[in-house]
């Protein structure tokens, strides 16, 4: 674990002066990197940039840090590369040109969903027809969130589907084992018919009491 111990004792050192000090509260769409100061390797730096904002913040690492930029933290003490930010590419923008979308990553915008998210003191930023250009973004966003339901839903009309069909299945199994076993059953024995000798007696004395 990388000690930050007095972290902040050289914050406001001139060579570690950030371009501006406050973060905006957009966590979970800036991009975060930590990195050890390249002169004083016990000390632990963070640079972030935000959609929107050509400026980068960096400076010394605070103990609200490690909380607010827990994937970027932890990555870091893993070895590993910063998180990118996740979404839609800029590509999928109808209309979109590479010198468009050149623009937009001076500014850190990446995805198009950073892009629909962008508020209007950052839209300045992108000069003529950032208006249209945000609703657009919206617009990807939007029909990308419909085709995830539509695509739900057709997921659950195909699991309904096997699930009858196995039913289905089972209940003419379970009617043809019935059958099985009906045809297994015993004949059963017919009623016993009455004696000869006791009917030609009934018969003799029904002649007997005629005479």
């Amino acid at each position: 674990m990388t000690d930050l111990t007095g972290m902040d004792a050289s914050f406001h050192a001139a060579s570690d002066k950030p371009a501006y000090d406050q973060i905006p509260d957009q966590g979970y769409n800036q991009k975060v990197v930590f990195y050890q100061h390249p002169r004083t390797a016990t000390k632990i730096m963070i640079q972030v940039t935000t959609p929107g904002i050509k400026e980068e913040v960096r400076r010394q690492v605070r103990p609200s840090d490690l909380m607010i930029y827990k994937r970027a933290w932890d990555a870091f003490q893993d070895g590993r590369e910063a998180p990118e930010a996740e979404g839609t590419s800029l590509t999928e923008i109808p209309g979109m040109t590479q010198e468009r979308i050149l623009q937009l990553q001076m500014l850190h915008i990446t995805k198009v969903e950073q892009l629909a998210v962008l508020e209007d003191n950052a839209l300045q930023n992108l000069g003529m027809s950032a208006l249209t250009l945000r609703k657009s973004a919206q617009q990807v966003v939007a029909l990308k969130s419909q085709g995830s339901k539509e695509a739900e839903i057709a997921a659950l009309k195909a699991e309904n589907a096997a699930l009858t069909k196995a039913s289905a299945k089972f209940q003419e199994e379970m009617n043809a084992r019935m059958a099985a076993l009906e045809d297994k059953k015993p004949a059963k024995n017919p009623k016993p018919g009455p004696k000869a000798g006791a009917a030609s007696t009934a018969t003799e004395t029904k002649e007997t009491v005629s005479d």
